[in-house]
């Protein structure tokens, strides 16, 4: 932490979450044969990895340095949520959160994590990924089918509101909760607990990467803007499914970064195909200046995805990306034309200066 402070950051978090070395100290299914100070006997002998990390980073670093601790809000398991025996519910994590106050912390950062049980039990779709996660959001990790309480009445937005609010009741520091937060699906939900002072912040990962303009939208009231993530979770082993751009932009493939550079030769587009690279062609061209009809041959847009939301379910969020990317089309004047298949004929009687074939790959 001394070496980060110098090094020009502005705070440091402790990793206490998930399945780290500082969760499995304080977790009492993982922490369970040990007999010496270390060990589950107590709160405080549960915590003394992490107070001891508290304690010597303070003397290093100062008063005015900011430290935070990530901590489970809970630990579910397949069985029950978050009341197996072996496994620290929310009362604990509370004790362990006023411990860590106790010895310096200025934050309390409150997630959640699953023991009791492998993986595959809880998740066997994870079976068809090459990497086993840790922890479950989106298409690998399908919550909605096999883990319904984790979800509870917000489709995963939002999961841990009520146990990092139990915790900002037992604490007088600042709480933070993440884990599939998305004030474009809940905003109500999300100013109610920052309202009313159950959480004092929110944390988004994955939602910035979707759309890196997500909290400027939020604040604009532009909800119908934003980019939506996919729960797809593809960004935790690869790159971001819905914005291409992640990575890339600011570097030598987009310099320009995210925002469209107009075109000083507007062009004729026609693009054949409105699923998801159709439409995804056609808002970019057209905002970049160029006069874009859309066709799609069957009678509604989305192509392959429809095929996806079906086999998917809810908690992908396949359909609300779809719709996005319509919107998009409409604001930026695209011409759009379902039920209309783009022939020899089409294309000469239009006589643009571009077509673009996005007519969809065929599943094998």
């Amino acid at each position: 932490m001394y070496m980060a402070m110098k090094a020009g950051f502005d705070g440091v978090e402790i990793n206490a979450g998930s399945n780290h070395i500082g969760a499995n100290f304080i977790s009492r299914f993982w922490n369970r044969e040990r007999t010496d100070q270390y060990g589950s006997q107590s709160v405080e002998n549960l915590g003394r990895f992490v107070t001891e990390i508290l304690d010597k980073a303070r003397k290093l670093v100062g008063d005015d340095f900011p430290i935070g601790v990530l901590l489970n809000g809970n630990e579910w398991n397949v069985f029950n949520v978050g009341d197996n025996e072996r496994c620290n519910n929310t009362h604990l994590q509370c004790e362990l959160a006023k411990l860590f106050e106790e010895h310096g912390a200025d934050y309390i950062h409150a997630r959640s994590a699953a023991w009791g049980a492998h993986m595959l039990d809880i998740f066997p779709d994870v079976a068809f990924i090459h990497d086993e996660p840790d922890t479950g959001y989106g298409r690998p990790l399908n919550i909605d089918k096999f883990w319904p309480e984790f979800i509870q009445d917000y489709r995963g937005a939002g999961a841990f509101l009520n146990a990092a609010g139990e915790i900002r009741a037992a604490v007088g520091i600042p709480v933070i909760t993440t884990g599939m937060m998305d004030p474009r699906l809940i905003p109500d939900v999300i100013d109610e607990y920052i309202g009313s002072g159950k959480i004092d912040f929110i944390g988004m990962t994955r939602r910035m990467y979707a759309d890196p303009d997500y909290a400027n939208k939020i604040c604009a009231g532009e909800l119908g803007e934003i980019r939506p993530c996919a729960n797809c979770i593809s960004c935790w082993h690869d790159t971001c499914r819905v914005n291409a751009g992640l990575v890339r932009a600011g570097g030598e493939e987009m310099p320009e970064g995210y925002k469209i550079q107009k075109t000083s030769t507007p062009k004729k587009v026609q693009i054949a195909g409105g699923g998801p690279a159709g439409l995804e062609a056609a808002h970019v061209a057209a905002e970049r200046g160029h006069e874009v009809t859309l066709y799609e041959k069957d009678g509604s847009w989305g192509g392959l995805t429809r095929t996806a939301i079906a086999y998917k379910g809810k908690n992908e969020k396949i359909a609300d990306h779809t719709e996005w990317l319509v919107r998009q089309c409409e604001k930026y004047g695209v011409t759009m034309a379902t039920g209309k298949e783009v022939t020899k004929a089409v294309v000469e009687d239009l006589a643009p200066d571009v077509v673009i074939v996005a007519t969809g790959g065929k599943p094998t």
